[in-house]
């Protein structure tokens, strides 16, 4: 089993914290710093709400070879993020630029979800199966144990 470099990451506080957001209205282009996001991640969330979570600790997984969205799973076990976790992921003002995280979309699915900065504003796509390489860092919720 190959051991990536695991940290945690504290969250900033948001003002919207505790909020019930919708996330066709969040999640969307000129809002956010977000520039661009998939048809198919509007199909697959669209009509869903989300509560911002409170100043969180989130875990952040190095990738340290190639590897699928299986072999990640099944190896390094990252928690399964929510749309509100994603919210503050990309609120947060040193994320690293090649992020991916899991999230159950409005039909219950696992989805993988790459939200990648480029030129200072966020592209976010429900990454079809893929093989995600060392640039890219996973994001769950805290699951190291001190």
């Amino acid at each position: 089993m190959r051991e990536p470099a695991r940290r945690l990451i504290r969250s900033t506080e948001l003002p919207l914290q505790s909020m019930s957001l919708h996330a066709s209205q969040e999640f969307v282009s000129g809002h956010h710093d977000i520039t661009s996001v998939s048809e198919s991640f509007i199909a697959r969330f669209s009509g869903m709400t989300f509560i911002v979570p409170p100043a969180s600790n989130y875990e952040e997984i190095c990738i340290p070879s190639e590897m699928t969205d299986r072999e990640i799973l099944a190896e390094f076990k990252p928690k399964v993020s929510t749309l509100g976790d994603l919210f503050v992921l990309l609120h947060q003002p040193a994320q690293w630029p090649w992020s991916i995280c899991y999230i159950r979309d409005k039909d219950g699915e696992l989805r993988t979800i790459s939200f990648r900065r480029m030129d200072g504003e966020w592209h976010i796509d429900d990454g079809q199966a893929r093989t995600w390489n060392e640039i890219s860092r996973v994001y769950g919720p805290e699951t190291i144990t001190s």
